[in-house]
């Protein structure tokens, strides 16, 4: 990639996160085309590449994580004077709301902890795991002893 034309395009990005999941999308497709993503911009064959890009990104990842990944080639090139235009029957545009239904597992947050970018936020997520944790544990700890216990009376005067 073209330093030069990355840095340019990144300048006006103001969030850092931003930045850093378009470098990631940038690098994936490289490694997928196996040519610099400079290399698109004015070419007639780019709206068809970046189909390409995303149809094997959903092979292997969800809707929301291929999206995210093609949306840094498409903003590249857009910002670079290449217009993409991209069939709306493939998805792109969509996003899929996802729930956690599920208590995080111990794997899941030592996952976590390894991307924090400082040992600052390492901690928080650590330590924020724990209290969640403690308090799974202690409600289950109250229902248990709830039916185990007796009637109270009322407190009168």
């Amino acid at each position: 990639m073209n330093m030069e034309l990355a840095e340019a395009w990144l300048s006006v990005i103001p969030s850092k996160y931003t930045k850093k999941c378009y470098k990631s999308g940038i690098k994936k497709f490289e490694s997928w085309y196996g040519k610099p993503v400079e290399t698109l911009i004015k070419s007639p064959e780019a709206t068809r590449t970046v189909e390409q890009f995303y149809c094997h990104l959903k092979e292997v990842h969800n809707q929301n994580t291929a999206r995210n990944q093609t949306n840094a080639v498409i903003q590249f090139l857009k910002f670079h004077g290449t217009e993409i235009k991209l069939r709306r029957a493939l998805g792109v545009y969509r996003t899929v709301p996802t729930t956690r239904d599920h208590r995080v597992q111990i794997s899941e947050v030592q996952a976590m902890a390894k991307t924090a970018m400082d040992l600052r936020r390492r901690n928080l997520i650590l330590e924020s795991a724990s209290i969640v944790e403690s308090q799974l544990t202690l409600n289950t700890f109250n229902v248990m002893n709830a039916s185990r216990s007796t009637k109270v009376k009322p407190r009168t005067k």
